[in-house]
């Protein structure tokens, strides 16, 4: 595994986006567990950006941005209690931009990507309450858009 990670990293590094595979459940409701991520290079990102990273134990994590200090980068999964450990600028190697939902595509970047973005960061200092509910909100607007089917 630490080999991939090597070549994933080494790509990102040379400017050509990567198609990772969510690994766990700390990015739900909106990264479900082996959803593709398109991950593209990135020097500049900002609070709220889903950003790939490297842990200190060599590990790849997209996890979201929720505070940048100076040198100093906190991230937090959309459904964990407590923030990651800070990580410095240069551990982050891209940003998640998309992601493929059977043969559709939702854009993290764009409107909708952005304001449930905005509404996590506002609600997660709160409690899981508001992810639920943003959970329902984002399943409602999948299923509207066709991209998800309602299992009703």
């Amino acid at each position: 595994m630490a080999e991939l990670n090597e070549v994933i990293v080494g790509l990102l590094q040379a400017g050509r986006p990567v198609e990772l595979r969510a690994g766990g459940v700390s990015m739900l409701p909106l990264l479900w567990p082996r959803m593709r991520l398109h991950t593209e290079p990135c020097d500049n990102f900002r609070r709220g950006d889903i950003a790939v990273y490297i842990s200190n134990n060599g590990k790849l994590i997209a996890h979201r941005i929720v505070q940048i200090k100076e040198e100093n980068i906190l991230l937090q999964g959309d459904s964990c209690l407590k923030p990651d450990t800070i990580v410095a600028p240069k551990q982050i190697v891209g940003i998640v931009t998309k992601v493929h939902i059977g043969n559709k595509t939702l854009s993290v970047s764009g409107r909708i990507g952005q304001l449930y973005s905005h509404l996590i960061l506002l609600t997660s200092p709160v409690s899981h309450i508001g992810n639920h509910i943003l959970a329902i909100i984002v399943s409602e607007i999948l299923v509207l858009r066709g991209i998800i089917k309602n299992e009703k």
